[in-house]
Parts: structure tokens; sequence; C-alpha cells
């Protein structure tokens, strides 16, 4: 075999083991790939939890040594372009679906949201989204948002790069579960495995993974007045979050207990609601989807096993949705530019037209931080780089004393008359003005006056009624953030 030309792999990183797939594609199709060989690579125990990988060291010499046996086998003269699958816990994904925006405000609208609903901390947020306009009746706009922790991801992206692999995508191994196993966009589906002595549950939402949880193996000798309580307490939370939540699915992988907890969650749905949803294993479910078609490479491993590997390599060349590949080397990027200039806050409370505004305690913040900074001696480029943008922002603002205060009086002083502003916040060169309107125009203008006084990247990042119903005469709640004001 010779993957000079294509070098194509997909790899799913569990607790216990490596997964891998190699395979060739055919024409532009898609679904035409040849799968050539899927083996799997033990790990040692502790090496890696719940996809973060604890050892660096240890994981890049498998990966190395795993790359040097592969190019004697395939005789492959580039670097292989790899698909990476991460499991899903403790990370986020779900479906949004929110009013039409202008493009051009839709970058600043996503962040914020992903500010707000992703339950991981600012500082270590790395986030994706796939967004689709919806134009049925009402037009509005579908999201896909997803994120994960950056201590869990650039470890991954650091040791396959540098054991000589060339990363394509990095993306959750239960969102390419769906894709593998045919879930369409409607229907909700429950996915049960075993998983380190816990049966554990996957909620499908169309073909999102939406919630990931565990039950204990303890559970087994419950009763079944017991197992209908957990049952209960189970679907109540599901509906906590999606209304009239309704199965239309129960699948469960290579287990007994998983396919036992099945049949009963469809028992009593049935004893409740009079319906069943389907029930299958996860073995019949594929077969079901693949008809006669045959993979020699897979030959005598159950599906649940190459699920991941198969649905990323089906989706490698057109879903975008998930590849943090993509949003981390698009982050630092950005991070460069605005996010590394470290800046002090400054916070302006506005009472009518009053205005309090102590340009010079800012500065003498920025003075200590840039003193502070300057002390700092080490050898890593990205803290040189704060560094550098530190002292350059504190020497803007130290020779123009005034052009902060200045920018924003202009900015009150020239306010809409139907603007009410509740908050400006400045963070390094990133301006924030919160506030209400009395109607959408107003907002406009607002955007409009913040361009004409020379702020740049001026962007939508809220924008909703100031109550729990859209009624005539109802104030809009919105906020405005713009960068590098001179």
């Amino acid at each position: 075999m010779r993957f000079a030309d294509q070098g194509r792999v997909c790899v799913e990183l569990t607790d216990h083991e490596l997964r891998w797939l190699w395979y060739t594609q055919k024409g532009k199709d898609k679904w035409s790939f040849l799968p050539t060989q899927f083996e799997i690579t033990p790990l040692p125990r502790g090496l890696i939890k719940q996809g973060k990988i604890l050892h660096p060291d240890t994981f890049l010499a498998i990966l190395q040594g795993y790359l040097e046996q592969r190019k004697a086998d395939f005789k492959f003269y580039r670097s292989p372009k790899i698909c990476i699958g991460l499991p899903l816990q403790n990370q986020f994904i779900r479906e949004y679906h929110l009013p039409w925006v202008k493009k051009g405000n839709r970058a600043g609208l996503l962040h914020y949201l992903a500010e707000e609903e992703i339950p991981i901390p600012q500082e270590e947020l790395v986030y994706d989204y796939s967004l689709e306009e919806q134009k049925e009746s009402s037009q509005g706009l579908k999201v896909i948002l997803s994120g994960i922790r950056d201590s869990v991801l650039s470890p991954v992206i650091l040791c396959f790069r540098k054991a000589g692999f060339e990363i394509n995508r990095v993306c959750f191994s239960q969102l390419a579960w769906g894709k593998a196993l045919g879930f369409g966009s409607d229907g909700n589906t429950l996915f049960l495995r075993e998983d380190e002595g816990q049966i554990q549950y996957i909620f499908y939402k169309g073909r999102i993974p939406e919630i990931v949880r565990s039950l204990p193996f303890a559970l087994q000798s419950f009763g079944e007045k017991e197992w209908n309580h957990e049952i209960y307490r189970m679907l109540l939370y599901l509906s906590s979050l999606h209304d009239q939540v309704e199965l239309n699915r129960i699948l469960w992988g290579q287990n007994r207990e998983a396919e036992k907890t099945g049949k009963r969650i469809g028992e009593y749905l049935k004893g409740v609601g009079g319906k069943v949803p389907a029930l299958q294993g996860v073995d019949e479910a594929f077969y079901a989807f693949w008809g006669a078609k045959s993979f020699d490479a897979f030959h005598s491993y159950d599906p649940e096993k190459y699920l991941t590997v198969l649905g990323l390599a089906l989706e490698e060349e057109k879903w975008a949705l998930n590849n943090f590949h993509r949003t981390e080397n698009l982050r630092k990027k950005e991070q460069q530019i605005k996010w590394i200039a470290a800046g002090v806050m400054l916070l302006v409370s506005i009472s009518g037209s009053g205005m309090l505004v102590s340009t010079r305690q800012t500065l003498d913040s920025l003075q200590v931080e840039a003193q502070r900074l300057s002390e700092i001696n080490t050898s890593q480029t990205w803290e040189n780089e704060k560094q550098t943008a530190q002292k350059q922002t504190w020497d803007k603002i130290a020779g123009n004393p005034t052009a902060v205060g200045q920018g924003i009086k202009e900015l009150t002083a020239n306010a809409p008359k139907g603007i009410h502003l509740e908050r400006i916040e400045i963070k390094g060169r990133t301006l924030s003005i919160q506030g209400l309107a009395t109607e959408s125009l107003e907002v406009q203008r607002m955007f409009q006056q913040l361009q004409a006084l020379g702020w740049g990247k001026v962007q939508l990042a809220k924008y909703q009624t100031a109550g729990d119903s859209i009624r005539e005469g109802m104030l809009i709640q919105f906020v405005l953030k713009a960068e590098g004001y001179d």
C-alpha cells in the first residue's frame, strides 16, 4: 500500500487506547472512501483521563513510535493528515435558535453567547460554531455552539504536531457517532454504553450530543420501584433543558447492563405514555444503516469501537463544525492583536448625563502594571509579547492622558435621544457599552456614532427585549463592543 498522495488517518483518544483508521479518498464524493486499516494501540493506565493528556512526554513517544512503524508499512513520504476525536465529557455542545442579524454583527453576538452559555472559564475557553440561516415563515439563525478547555486541547495538538502529523480537524467523538449511525436533524436519541464501571448515557437532539451523564452500576440491585424513580429523574432532567422531550430511539453498546438499562427505560415509557421508542443495539443500528456495505479494515471489531473514526472520515471534507484546531489557531492570532494587550479596567458609571472618569487613577494603575511586567523574566514568547503590548498601551495613554476621557465625553454627548447608557467599560483597547433603547433604529444610530468617532471593529454583542415577551413599547437591551480608539 502506498499513501504518498493521501496519507489520511483518523484517530479517537480514549482513556485506555487509541483507535486508528487509515483510508484513501476515491474521487470528490465524501461517501466514496476506502478504509485500508483499522487498529488499536493500548495506552498505559493513567496516561489520559477524560481526554486530557496527563503525561505529554510519554504520549508523544507513543505517537512517534507508531508513526515510524506506519511509515515503514505504508511508505508515505509526507506528513499524514489526521482528524482527532476527543471525548465530550466535561466539554460543551448545544443548538440554539437566534433572531436574524446582519453578517457583520454575528461574530460579536456569538462571542457573547459563548461567554454566557459555555460553563468554562473565559481564560480556558476555546469555542467553535456552525451557523445556518433559516428562511421559513420567520427568518432566524440556527447555531450549533461547542466549547472545550484549552488545557485539554493544547497538549493534544502539540503532541501530534511534534510527532509528525498534519492536523486537519479536532472535534468530539460523540458528534462523529451520529454521523456513522445516520442520525438525522430531527428526533431524539438516547445512547447507553458502559464506561469505567458506570452506565453512561448520551442524549442526542437530532445529531447533536447535548448531554452526557452516568448511572452507577449500584443501580443494578434496585427493585422495579427504585428503577422507575431513577428513570423518572433522568427524564425530568432532560425535560428541564428541552420542553416536551419525546425519545424516538434508544441505542446501547456492547454491554449487557447497558442493554438492560435501555429496555427498562423503554418499558417505563410504555407504562407512562403508552409509547415505546425504537430499541436497538449499536451493531444492529449500524448494519441497518450501512446495509450490505462492509469494510475489511474493521474485520472482527464491534461497531462501537470504530464509530468515531468512521464518522470523522465521512464528514472530514464538508462539515466544518467543531474544528477546534482551526479555532485554536484563530484564537491565538486574535490574542496577539488585542487580548494580550494588557489593560486595566476603567469602569464608568453613568447616571443621566453625569459622568465621573478618573483618568489620573487609570494612568497610575497602568504605570504600576507596566512596572510589574517589566520585572518579569521569562523566556516564553507569549509572555514577551504580552509585556511589549502592555508597555505600548501605557506609553500611548501616558503621552495623551485625556484621550480616553475625551473620547467618552464625545460619545455620551452625541448619544441618540432614545438611548439610555447604563454602563461603559474599557479594558485595554476594547470598549463595551451597555444600554437601553426605545427602538431598534436608535441602536443602529449608536452603532454608526461609534464608527464616526473613530472606534474600529464595532460589533453588536447583545440584543434582546428587556422582559419575558415582546410587546409594543418594550425597551431593548443591547451591548456594543468596539476596539482601537486613538
